[in-house]
């Protein structure tokens, strides 16, 4: 037996729906879906990138969401990009304070 509640008795658990330590939703798709974990859940960003025909991200890509919200889920918020140009996009917000305004650059 887990060390944690599973399914309806998580408290993150809504309807088949949870959202993950990281923030991602997961929903419930059964052992046998081919996105399915060992628990029969998978990230709600792949299924909903794979019912609309789009090829999942290999190795070397990853799904971003535009808004920075992980539980927009809609196809038109998600675009496919590789984990470079990802880590490319998130090191010029982090130069950005929490109030909006500019960090001052480190001159290297």
């Amino acid at each position: 037996m887990p060390n944690r509640p599973t399914g309806a008795r998580n408290g993150r658990w809504n309807n088949g729906r949870m959202i993950s330590s990281h923030g991602y939703v997961l929903v419930r798709v059964g052992k046998d879906h081919p996105l399915g974990n060992s628990r029969a859940v998978a990230y709600e960003h792949h299924v909903v990138w794979a019912a609309a025909g789009r090829r999942l991200p290999n190795a070397d890509e990853i799904l971003h969401h535009k808004d920075e919200n992980r539980t927009n889920n809609s196809l038109s918020n998600l675009v496919l990009m590789t984990r470079k140009e990802h880590a490319e996009l998130h090191a010029k917000a982090r130069r950005r304070k929490r109030d909006g305004t500019f960090a001052k650059e480190i001159a290297a």
